[in-house]
């Protein structure tokens, strides 16, 4: 029996998980059009909705396998990749998501799941508005709280679309893949769920990559993280200020924006011509829409495709304000990000966001403006942060990081190194959220990392993504 259960630890799993069944795959065609020979292979993970209840109800999850690129064989132990969000989909493919992994893909298959439910994935958790008593109103939007009493109703352990749950589908789908060991590669929320994973399947965790990370202590609701995010605009400050052509052309950034914040308060005296009253109206609109400029700056710096931008709509904004130099509409809404793209993958409309976000993170117990969700949907659930176990082995751990991330914080990737021995942290100063699959020296850290995971790494590239390369006249779209 000794035996059995070091057997066991071992391999990652509770004695009682070691014995039993191998959970059921269910292959299926994919449900997208694709081109002759099949990109991918596409099936449905069949395990308990709750596995405290092994004997319950079922939940589906999906996943594809993509073929490799490379002419060779692929390797034994495939990329698998959890999406953030939590809810974001990459399937079908996300063409950023496969580029960034283009390397790893010669010689591997990928894997991705759709998390339970999310997406392909089955019970989804989400319902359907409600129609209007006379037909002709459009439907009513349900809250949160009513919609997750709908769920429960329906059978549905609301309590069991969790990280945790979430990691286990993994360590399943790998056994049901009969893989000994994959790569598992997270984003943003699928950093937590990759965490995890290497903690309760060590042996089975070959390389594990987290991007953008999320700890599994609760971390988002800790009152520090407002003031965190608002030093990055000091940072940003310094970043000008120590790059020679930035310096030259915008001058001392810090006092300029003192001064934007100052003119803006009521009252203030401004050097506007009367020809800038349109301007100014709209400015002051989009002011009171967007929370305020330091608030919508903060939201700019965590796309590293807009941190280059950010001093001279500083200097601009201050340049309209302080000598009434002309400010047109359209640059007032750029300066504010109101053009700005999105960046950041489709997500699924499901309450995959409250499932994970109010047990692990936002707890019944916090002050109001820490609870999220309508209604304070955070009250049907109890505190059910993560577990935090050392594992067994010490799983190798890359954590990637954007300096200027304002949705999971640099200083996070500190922690994690702390709690899994022999982590790397490569951090970069010209990103912010956005680091993930789309950062070139972070895909080619990533790449080799999984390559050889117990080789030293080569970080000589973070040393050039120090600092953004700022937009300067001379350089200027």
């Amino acid at each position: 029996m000794r035996m059995l259960i070091l057997a066991a630890v071992l391999a990652g799993v509770s004695p009682p998980l070691a014995h039993a069944e191998a959970p059921a795959i269910e292959w299926s065609e994919c449900p997208w059009t694709q081109a002759a020979g099949a990109e991918a292979r596409c099936g449905h993970l069949v395990v308990p909705q709750s596995r405290k209840q092994p004997d319950g109800p079922r939940v589906r999850v999906f996943f594809a396998i993509y073929k490799h690129t490379g002419a060779e064989a692929p390797l034994p132990d495939p990329v698998v990749v959890v999406p953030g969000g939590p809810g974001a989909l990459f399937n079908p493919p996300v063409a950023y998501v496969m580029d960034g992994l283009a390397p790893l893909r010669r010689r591997r298959e990928l894997i991705v799941i759709d998390q339970r439910g999310v997406g392909r994935s089955t019970p989804r958790l989400v319902c359907q508005n409600e129609p209007a008593e006379d037909g002709g109103a459009p439907p009513r939007r349900m809250g949160s709280a009513e919609c997750l009493a709908r769920l429960k109703a329906r059978g549905i352990d609301i309590a069991a679309f969790t990280t945790e749950e979430t990691a286990r589908d993994l360590l399943d789908l790998r056994r049901a893949l009969k893989l000994a060991a994959w790569n598992p590669v997270g984003a943003s929320y699928g950093s937590r769920v990759v965490l995890r994973l290497a903690q309760i399947d060590p042996a089975g965790s070959r390389a594990t990559v987290a991007m953008a990370a999320l700890p599994l202590a609760p971390s988002l609701a800790r009152p520090e993280n407002a003031p965190a995010r608002r030093a990055l605009l000091a940072r940003l400050f310094q970043d000008c200020a120590a790059e020679a052509a930035c310096a030259a052309a915008y001058g001392d950034l810090a006092a300029k924006f003192a001064a934007i914040q100052a003119l803006l308060k009521p009252g203030a005296a401004k050097r506007l011509p009367p020809s800038a009253k349109d301007a100014f109206d709209h400015l002051a609109a989009v002011e009171g829409r967007t929370g305020g400029i330091a608030a919508a700056l903060i939201r700019r710096l965590d796309s590293g495709a807009e941190l280059p931008h950010i001093p001279r709509a500083i200097h601009d904004l201050h340049g309209f304000l302080a000598a009434g130099k002309p400010l047109a509409r359209a640059r007032i809404d750029a300066i504010y990000g109101l053009s700005s793209p999105s960046t950041l993958p489709p997500i699924d409309g499901t309450l995959i966001f409250v499932t994970t976000r109010c047990p692990e993170d936002v707890l019944p117990s916090a002050s109001p403006g820490e609870r999220r969700g309508p209604r304070d949907a955070c009250a049907a659930f109890a505190p059910a942060p993560v577990p935090d176990t050392p594992p067994g082995l010490s799983p190798r751990v890359l954590v990637i990081t954007g300096a200027y991330d304002i949705r999971t914080l640099t200083g996070w990737a500190d922690e994690i190194a702390r709690d899994f021995a022999g982590s790397v942290v490569a951090r970069f100063g010209d990103a912010g959220h956005d680091v993930s699959y789309r950062h070139p020296c972070g895909n080619a850290l990533m790449a080799a990392f999984v390559e050889d995971p117990g080789a030293k790494l080569d970080l000589g590239c973070v040393a050039r993504h120090a600092r953004p390369k700022f937009e300067v006249p001379e350089t200027a779209q």
